[in-house]
């Protein structure tokens, strides 16, 4: 049996057909989301009577070979993963992976949170929580849930926390832009009050990517296929890799030295370019060197989340490797 000893902060559901709509509010049960087989994408999930058409095949796509990841890949609903949906099956793939618990985060409603009905975004985030605390229940130790919010007021905003909590949910994720987002963004003072509730009633509050970035289903919005996706994508993957260099190297600094800099006279920007800098300079050639070298063979991401359309280097190298290689299996043929 593989040893458990990993623990994931960023894993996500894959939100079956009876996901929302059993549990939505019979007011929008017309516009639930809803899962089909699609003659293009196979498994999909059609949002709000097909507003917007979500490919399972992107959504889930674990273990599949890069070049069958795309929108326009036929994925059926047996190609799947049914850890997304059946908690048992998601045990036995944690047993398998060697992982002890996730911190699991919505793959459909991440993209409900750009939906432009606010009201509709509530009734689907309340029908998600109700179908996740059932899929968590059986081990909530090891399946630890994320509940949705709309947050169309912050005192809506609390009552969802305190919801979620009852459902046996132990966090919330919220949308990158509140439902009452045009009365002031999350800096503003006013939402103090659901700051303080989540920290009261201990239920840890998050964001995550694609849940801010347009209105779902305008034909002006597009998220995957464009450079920013790619970008925004090898940010998140390669960040790590400059970041924990640096934090070694500072965390090994003599804070003494800064406090003598200080006694002598010197500012902040003399400090800073004398004595943080030069020791800080090892971990930022490092952390440079491990991005810089793996970053120009990247050609993953931009195939995922650029949809084959950004070209890279990686990409130029893989292309012109795969030509190469074609090329040699046509000669071999001839030959023989």
């Amino acid at each position: 049996m593989t040893m458990i000893q990993a623990i994931s902060a960023d894993s996500h559901v894959t939100e079956p057909g009876d996901c929302y709509l059993p549990n939505i509010d019979p007011a929008y049960r017309d516009r639930a989301p809803v899962a089909l087989d699609h003659p293009v994408m196979g498994a999909a999930m059609s949002i709000d009577n097909g507003r917007s058409m979500i490919p399972y095949g992107m959504i889930a796509a674990a273990g599949r070979p890069w070049d069958r990841i795309s929108p326009t890949e036929h994925v059926g609903w047996d190609e799947l993963h049914p850890g997304g949906w059946d908690a048992a099956a998601r045990l036995d793939e944690q047993d398998r992976d060697g992982v002890q618990c996730e911190v699991l985060y919505p793959s459909v409603g991440m993209l409900i949170c750009n939906h432009p009905d606010t009201d509709y975004k509530k009734a689907c985030f309340d029908a998600y929580n109700r179908w996740l605390a059932g899929f968590t229940s059986s081990a909530p130790d090891r399946l630890v849930g994320l509940g949705q919010t709309a947050l169309r007021s912050v005192e809506e905003g609390i009552a969802d926390l305190e919801s979620m909590q009852q459902l046996g949910l132990r966090g919330a994720m919220l949308p990158g832009f509140a439902g009452c987002h045009a009365d002031g963004d999350y800096d503003d003072p006013r939402w103090d009050p659901l700051w303080r509730a989540a920290i009261d009633m201990q239920m840890p509050l998050s964001f995550h990517i694609l849940t801010g970035s347009g209105n779902l289903g305008d034909p002006s919005f597009r998220v995957l296929g464009t450079d920013w996706a790619v970008q925004l994508g090898l940010v998140y993957g390669y960040l790590p890799l400059m970041v924990f260099p640096l934090y070694v190297t500072l965390e090994r600094m003599d804070r003494a030295l800064v406090e003598a800099s200080k006694d002598l006279g010197a500012g902040r920007w003399a400090t800073f370019r004398q004595i943080t800098l030069p020791i800080a300079l090892p971990g930022l050639i490092t952390g440079s060197i491990l991005v810089f070298i793996p970053m120009m063979g990247e050609y993953v991401i931009p195939n995922i989340l650029g949809y084959g359309r950004v070209f890279t280097v990686g990409s130029a190298l893989v292309l012109r490797f795969l030509e190469a290689r074609e090329i040699l299996l046509q000669q071999a043929g001839r030959q023989t």
